[in-house]
């Protein structure tokens, strides 16, 4: 099965948007955006999207991001 080029460079940058950004993006947010209520949160967080980066990415996402503290 041959894909066109433009197929397979879709396909490359999705991989790179999922593999690289994603976590970074996360552990940005966690580090400076979020307010956690205990800093063992924060660690937590942390320690789970280095460990598994595009799982823990989702899952914080999804679960632990939290709407800033007034």
């Amino acid at each position: 099965m041959n894909l066109a080029p433009e197929t397979t460079m879709l396909i490359a940058l999705s991989v790179l948007l999922a593999v690289i950004i994603i976590p970074i993006w996360a552990l940005i947010n966690i580090m400076t955006k979020n307010k956690f209520e205990y800093p063992s949160d924060k660690i937590g967080w942390v320690l789970i999207v280095l460990f598994l980066p595009i799982i823990g990415s989702i899952i914080y996402i999804s679960v632990g991001q939290n709407k800033p503290k007034d």
